[in-house]
């Protein structure tokens, strides 16, 4: 069994999601390995905020040649536009 490509789900403030748009380019790294950065896609914005903690889904899409275990904690950098990390 392959887990390629790989989905990392984030949640995010609603002012970020705001600034992001599907296929946007975002970079993820291992918390194992936290200079090696992968490029991922977009590929899903949640359409409904969270009201208690203003936050909502962003899902991001990422090559796993490796097949590397899913459920592992990534760091994330988003587009310099979004306004976080």
């Amino acid at each position: 069994m392959t887990n390629n490509p790989l989905w990392v789900e984030v949640k995010i403030s609603s002012a970020q999601a705001m600034k992001l748009k599907l296929g946007d380019t975002a970079s993820v790294a291992y918390q194992n390995d936290p200079n090696n950065w992968t490029k991922a896609k977009v590929i899903y914005l949640d359409p409904e905020v969270d009201a208690a903690s203003d936050k909502e889904t962003l899902r991001l899409e990422l090559p796993n040649d490796t097949n590397i275990r899913s459920g592992l904690w990534v760091n994330v950098r988003l587009p310099a536009d979004s306004g976080g990390q």
